[in-house]
């Protein structure tokens, strides 16, 4: 049995597809970024110490974490979005 109209049914089902797709991979990338922030944020402020990966100010030279980490990271974001627009640049 033909039904008029299927090759453009099946084509609209191709591209919601791949649409749902693209959306659950930009999801998975932004939840291992999360997960990555939230490793950094909770390290020990000794991690430095005892080596391993931890979130770092220069030139001050110390470790972050927690709610001062979430400081200095917002104000490098709004720092870089400054510059970026003073340059003519769009992206952070």
């Amino acid at each position: 049995m033909f039904i008029p109209g299927w090759r453009d049914e099946l084509s609209e089902i191709t591209a919601l597809k791949a649409a749902r797709d693209a959306a659950i991979a930009e999801r998975d990338a932004l939840a291992a970024d999360a997960a990555r922030y939230r490793f950094l944020r909770s390290r020990d402020l000794e991690t430095i110490d005892r080596g391993g990966v931890f979130a770092g100010l220069t030139p001050k030279n110390v470790v972050l974490n927690g709610e001062d980490l979430d400081r200095e990271v917002d104000a490098a974001i709004c720092a870089a979005s400054k510059e970026s627009r003073a340059d003519g640049g769009g992206n952070v």
